[in-house]
C-alpha cells in the first residue's frame, strides 16, 4: 500500500473516530410533533397530560429526554 493511501486510510479513521466521539456527547433528544388532545395530552394540562407523563418517563428510563411540538 502506498504511503498516500495509507495516509488518507489513517485520516478517515481519525475523521471517524473523531465524529463518532462527538455524536456519543450529545444529548439524546426525541421530538414529538402532537396535537391537543385533552384530557390525554395538551400544553395547558398538568405535566402536559398523563400520556405526554408516561411517554416522557419510558424514554427518560432509555437514556432520552422528551419534547413535545404541538400543533395546531
Amino acid at each position: 500500500m502506498s504511503n498516500k493511501r495509507r495516509f488518507l486510510w489513517i485520516g478517515l479513521l481519525i475523521t471517524f473516530v473523531l465524529s463518532s466521539l462527538a455524536y456519543a456527547t450529545k444529548t439524546k433528544t426525541i421530538r414529538i410533533a402532537t396535537l391537543e388532545w385533552e384530557p390525554y395530552i395538551g400544553q395547558k394540562l398538568a405535566d402536559e397530560g398523563f400520556m405526554a407523563e408516561i411517554t416522557r418517563e419510558a424514554f427518560r428510563r432509555g437514556g432520552y429526554k422528551v419534547e413535545y411540538i404541538y400543533l395546531p
